[in-house]
């Protein structure tokens, strides 16, 4: 009989993904809660979440499927990739987005995020300005009138 064959072990190269602990990618759990937030929180009940899904993405999406896919009990039934842009418009909630992808792919990472927030606070101290100077001359108007 001839020596047993083995299999032999190539080094593993230095891709992207060996920094990665195996089974670090599991977001099955974090992504269904984040998409049963975003239901629960959502002014719109179920069904109506269903039509609108429906709409946006052109393909029939039921009040069943959206109740099997955040259902407990059906853990085998998840909510469809092609309708979470929809569902995040619908919804208003990004959280699905960041359960799915981050940590290691965020939609903007932290020096982003600040530009973002320093970009919202000028905005928002432009707004105020701008509404300070109609109450100011709304308020001089109104004193100049009184005056006379």
């Amino acid at each position: 009989m001839g020596a047993k064959p083995i299999q032999l072990h190539l080094p593993m190269s230095k891709s992207r993904t060996s920094l990665f602990r195996a089974g670090s990618m599991r977001t099955k759990e974090a992504v269904t809660e984040a998409i049963k937030t975003a239901v629960k929180n959502c002014p719109l009940d179920r069904e109506d979440i269903a039509a609108e899904l429906s709409r946006l993405v052109g393909e029939e999406f039921s009040v069943h499927a959206l109740n099997n896919a955040l259902s407990d009990e059906k853990q085998n039934r998840r909510f469809p990739l092609e309708f979470v842009k929809a569902l995040t418009l619908i919804t208003g909630d990004l959280n699905i987005i960041r359960a799915a992808l981050q940590p290691e792919y965020d939609a903007i990472d932290i020096n982003g995020k600040a530009a973002y927030e320093y970009g919202v606070m000028l905005l928002e101290d432009k707004a105020r300005s701008k509404k300070k100077r109609q109450l100011e001359q709304t308020a001089a108007e109104h004193f100049t009138r009184g005056k006379l």
